[in-house]
C-alpha cells in the first residue's frame, strides 16, 4: 500500500553479520550479533538478546520512536566502525546491490 516500508527481521540467535547495513524501511532486531555500522531509513527495534557493537543511525522522523527492550547489549565501538569501511574497496565504486521502486 502508499507509504508502507518493508521491513527486515534479523531474528536468529545464530545470525552473524559484519560491515555497514542499510535498511530502507524497518529493521527488527531480535538476535544474533552485529558489528559495524547500522543505517536505518525508518523505524528501529531491538528487542530479545541481539548484541550489537559498532554504531546505529536511525534516520526516521522525530514523531518515530526507537524501541529497546528485552536484555540486547549495544555497545558503540569506534573500531567496529572504522573496519566497516575496510570492506569498501578503494578501487572499486560503489555498487547496487538491490534496487526496489514503488
Amino acid at each position: 500500500s502508499e507509504g508502507a516500508c518493508d521491513e527486515l527481521q534479523i531474528t536468529e540467535s545464530t545470525w552473524n553479520g559484519s560491515g555497514i547495513l542499510i535498511v530502507n524501511g524497518d529493521l527488527k532486531i531480535t538476535g544474533g550479533n552485529f558489528s559495524g555500522v547500522l543505517w536505518v531509513i525508518g523505524t528501529l527495534s531491538v528487542s530479545g538478546n541481539p548484541d550489537i557493537d559498532g554504531a546505529i543511525y536511525v534516520e526516521s522522523g522525530a514523531e518515530i520512536e526507537t524501541s529497546v527492550t528485552g536484555n540486547p547489549e549495544i555497545e558503540f565501538d569506534d573500531e567496529a566502525v572504522s573496519d566497516a569501511f575496510d570492506f569498501i574497496p578503494s578501487d572499486l565504486p560503489p555498487q547496487l546491490i538491490s534496487w526496489k521502486e514503488d
